[in-house]
């Protein structure tokens, strides 16, 4: 009987374990590896809105008529003249005008008057508009529409006062902040002033242009 002889069998040599360092090793390749495909993709382009600019709007400092005395008096120092009121009084109920500021501007007293309206104004105050004062009048009469501005002292009987060097610089500013709230202005100045023209009124021609042929 013949001799039965065990083999042993061939052993195979596993890796060892994977260690842990390995594993953060793999996984900072595979992050690395990410973001360097996502760079040559490259990232969408961020989008830049410009908001169009609204133009300024500049306000029309024109008053409506009827204009009371307070707005004329407010658009005087929006227009950056250092006029201060002083007192107000009211009229009564038969008075031509509804109310009136005492105020003074370079030294001298300035009065708003606000007439209830403009044919009242004009029936008051019917000088022509260019005409110089006289006796009696202040150096200053402005008027436009319902309101009637007096700048000056009064001396009954007496030739109007002379402006100083100062009032003479402060005169076309005045007038040109009450043209711009009340115009078309009448004035009666003892200095001349700049006022703007009216505008000319529109009419249409009721002639067809062109001239006809006689027949022939």
């Amino acid at each position: 009987m013949a001799e039965h002889t065990e083999v042993p069998a061939p052993r195979i040599a596993l890796p060892g374990a994977i260690k842990p360092v390995a594993i953060v090793v793999a996984i900072v390749v595979v992050v690395a590896l990410a973001a360097f495909m996502l760079m040559r993709g490259g990232a969408p382009a961020a989008v830049t809105t410009t908001a169009t600019p609204t133009p300024l709007v500049t306000p029309n400092p024109h008053l409506s008529t009827p204009a009371t005395a307070q707005q004329v008096f407010n658009g005087l120092g929006h227009a950056g003249l250092k006029v201060t009121a002083h007192t107000a009084s009211a009229g009564g109920a038969g008075s031509p005008f509804v109310r009136k500021i005492f105020a003074s501007y370079l030294g001298w007293p300035l009065d708003v008057t606000q007439f209830r309206s403009v044919q009242d104004m004009n029936e008051t105050e019917t000088w022509k508009s260019g005409a110089r004062p006289e006796k009696g009048d202040p150096p200053i009469t402005i008027a436009g529409g319902n309101i009637l501005v007096i700048w000056g002292p009064i001396n009954a009987g007496r030739a109007p006062v002379s402006l100083d060097e100062r009032q003479k610089a402060g005169l076309q500013p005045l007038v040109s902040a009450l043209d711009e709230l009340l115009s078309p202005l009448r004035t009666r100045t003892s200095l001349p002033v700049t006022v703007s023209e009216p505008a000319p009124a529109s009419t249409a021609n009721p002639t067809a242009s062109g001239s006809a042929s006689p027949a022939p």
